[in-house]
């Protein structure tokens, strides 16, 4: 639960004052450090790192260029549009 929330993050970290309009090479990064407590966490209480945590550490970084590649296509906006209820 907490890995899908840091996922989501990247929208709240694009409204941060001082942040706000700088853009994915911004977001992107600041949405990875949240990985960092995380992965200290696991190393502290469990000696290694949760294999959800390496998975979710190393596809984050993975997904977030091919989110921005898919984020303007066709067959995306087509879907957003129909999973937003038409409006």
């Amino acid at each position: 639960m907490l890995l899908a929330s840091i996922i989501t993050l990247t929208a709240a970290f694009a409204r941060w004052p001082g942040v706000s309009g700088t853009g994915v090479i911004v977001y992107f990064p600041l949405n990875d450090l949240v990985l960092i407590p995380l992965i200290i966490w696991d190393r502290r209480t469990l000696g290694r790192m949760h294999p959800a945590t390496r998975w979710a550490s190393g596809w984050l970084p993975l997904s977030q260029p091919l989110c921005l590649a898919l984020s303007g296509t066709p067959a995306w906006l087509s879907t957003a549009h129909w999973l937003t209820g038409h409006i």
